[in-house]
């Protein structure tokens, strides 16, 4: 649908993002234009503005259903975002920045208030004692050792988000399944019938 911005990856000079009406962020390599090379997915209203961090490793985004997320741009993400930021009395996001040390997100939303959010919730802002910066760094190396675990992705990759996101999700996902179910059916009773894939892509002709 209609793209409302395109962002250029500071180190990637190739890599370019866009955040459309169709609540997607899709990624696209200026050498290859056919098609998109990552399609990100979490958000349940239209995504009006992004931005990319300035290492270029991962890329913020403002959307209409009031939250702020953050997607990691690398091979093995799937698409979908690290952090999801909301508050209870915030309006529509329509524009997000980020700081110049990568350490910070601003976002501005149409309940006339600029946002400053931390790129990584769990940082701290203030002086760490070495002690404690140990401590972290060895509890991150076990995170990243044991990231595959069923347990410790549940705990990690769990985000709580509003009721009425949760529900627009769900039925997201429904639409999403009823649709495949549709062209599986379709394609099981008919000889000529090339379905679309999720990203919009013809996947491939049936064999008669």
């Amino acid at each position: 649908m209609r793209a409302n911005a395109a962002i250029w990856n500071p180190q990637e000079p190739y890599i370019f993002a866009v955040p459309s009406e169709d609540h997607c962020v899709h990624v696209f390599d200026m050498r290859r234009l056919e098609r998109p090379t990552m399609i990100h997915r979490d958000h349940v209203g239209a995504v009006l503005d992004a931005a990319w961090s300035p290492t270029g490793t991962e890329f913020c985004t403002a959307s209409y259903d009031r939250t702020l997320r953050i997607w990691p741009h690398k091979h093995g993400s799937h698409g979908r975002s690290r952090e999801v930021y909301h508050t209870k009395r915030m309006g529509r996001l329509f524009c997000v920045l980020y700081s110049l040390d990568a350490r910070f997100v601003l976002s501005g939303s149409d309940d006339s208030n600029v946002r400053v959010w931390k790129s990584d919730r769990s940082a701290k802002t203030g002086a760490m004692p070495m002690k404690e910066q140990r401590a972290r760094e060895y509890a991150d190396a076990l995170l990243e050792r044991h990231q595959h675990l069923p347990e410790v992705k549940r705990v990690a990759k769990h985000r709580h988000v509003p009721k009425v996101i949760m529900k627009q999700t769900d039925a997201v996902r429904e639409q999403k399944a009823k649709r495949r179910r549709k062209e599986k059916n379709i394609a099981a009773h008919s000889r000529s019938y090339q379905p679309q894939s999720d990203r919009g892509a013809v996947v491939a002709s049936l064999e008669e």
